[in-house]
């Protein structure tokens, strides 16, 4: 793999760092809508439970030199604000977060707009290294930003991926991407 000494790296936030998935099968399981409960809810993003490594790999990515952008996709009530707190709290002291693009919709959300995004947003920011979970900004990354490292971090929604590529990698988690990238 193939990357600078001290690589641009982009981080996605739900299903890398923060546990998603529970709070939103949750939601479902309470016969309600994932869209709806969080798109008015000012507190929301702030109440995901951080994966066990998180806090370690926060830690490993303040004061590197070059720049490390949390980027995602999410929607609701100030969701830039809540996602930066949200770092700050698990170990991030100036996270720089971007949202990828805010569905207005269920619709929109399930289009999964935001992956695609990710993929021009990371080019055209000069990322060298992305850390990712979703199948989509994967295929995004490989069409959009071939020359960019991609880590999918391994999860269930993502076993049909093959990573076959020298620059794309399958890891167990986030802190495993930072040891292959030296950070």
């Amino acid at each position: 793999m193939i990357t600078p000494a001290s690589p641009i790296i982009g981080v996605d936030v739900d299903g890398v760092l923060a546990d998603y998935r529970s709070i939103h099968n949750q939601i479902i399981a309470d016969g309600k809508t994932p869209y709806l409960e969080i798109k008015d809810d000012p507190n929301f993003w702030l109440t995901l439970k951080p994966y066990r490594e998180t806090a370690e790999c926060l830690k490993r990515l303040r004061g590197r030199i070059q720049p490390t952008y949390f980027m995602t996709t999410r929607y609701g009530i100030s969701p830039q604000e809540q996602t930066a707190l949200w770092l700050q709290d698990n170990g991030h002291d100036c996270p720089s977060v971007i949202i990828t693009s805010q569905p207005r919709n269920d619709a929109e959300r399930k289009k999964a707009m935001g992956d695609k995004d990710k993929a021009f947003i990371a080019r055209a920011m000069g990322i060298d290294a992305m850390i990712d979970d979703s199948p989509t900004v994967f295929k995004a990354f490989a069409l959009s930003h071939p020359s960019c490292c991609f880590f999918l971090v391994d999860q269930p929604w993502n076993q049909d991926v093959k990573v076959r590529k020298s620059m794309h990698m399958r890891v167990r988690d986030v802190g495993e991407a930072l040891d292959k990238l030296g950070v």
